[in-house]
């Protein structure tokens, strides 16, 4: 089993490893909002079923209406794949959040793949990625 950010690791210990990896590839590397009632057509009701969100909603939102936190990535794609991802939907005129979103990584992640501000990014491009093929 992979490790889990905390967040994740939390949702897994409530609802199970399949949820948690369920909420990350929806959301993983941007700010949801987790309703402590989610209705049938939220995100989180649609991502892992609507008992499993009830629960993951009764314990993140406990004592609250909802709470709105950041989603951590789970496992997924690696860097130098990422990176060519994030290049490449920008090219396409994707929006930042889109990206990320499809991607799995963070938001701010592909603001510095967007502007350059990686200098080992070249580098990490022009290497064979040895799970791909």
């Amino acid at each position: 089993m992979h490790p889990l950010p905390e967040l994740l690791a939390e949702i897994a210990a409530v609802a199970g490893f399949d949820a948690a990896l369920k909420i990350a590839a929806a959301k993983g590397g941007i700010r949801a909002y987790f309703p402590r009632h989610p209705d049938a057509g939220h995100w989180l009701s649609l991502a892992v079923g609507m008992d499993t969100a009830r629960k993951i909603g009764e314990h993140l939102a406990s004592g609250l209406r909802g709470i709105e936190l950041d989603v951590p990535m789970g496992p997924n794609l690696s860097q130098a794949a990422r990176w060519r991802r994030i290049e490449a939907m920008s090219a396409e005129g994707r929006s930042r959040a889109t990206i990320a979103r499809v991607v799995g990584c963070h938001h701010k992640t592909v603001q510095r793949i967007v502007n350059g501000k990686r200098k080992t990014i070249a580098a990490a491009l022009a290497q064979a990625d040895l799970f791909e093929g």
